[in-house]
């Protein structure tokens, strides 16, 4: 679990690395290719976190909105009592 210290904020990473090569970035490299988490290891994550008395999440990854699931992370996440 990733907690920001001091507060209620949990750091969800939903993707690794980056497939984008921009001259200017060594994420590629550091990295590697973009991996996306599967989206139920992900919402496990979320709601193993919101139990755990996070109050907001902060989905991580290069480009968190080119996960193919990304708006339904979100909405499901939202949706987390």
């Amino acid at each position: 679990m990733l907690f920001a210290e001091n507060t209620q904020t949990a750091y969800v990473p939903i993707s690794t690395g980056c497939s984008q090569f921009c001259a200017y970035c060594i994420v590629p490299y550091a990295r590697g290719l973009e991996k996306n988490r599967d989206k139920e290891e992900v919402m496990k994550e979320v709601e193993a976190q919101i139990a755990g008395g996070a109050s907001e999440i902060v989905l991580l990854g290069q480009i968190v909105n080119k996960h193919p699931d990304f708006d339904e992370i979100v909405r499901r996440a939202c949706e987390t009592p």
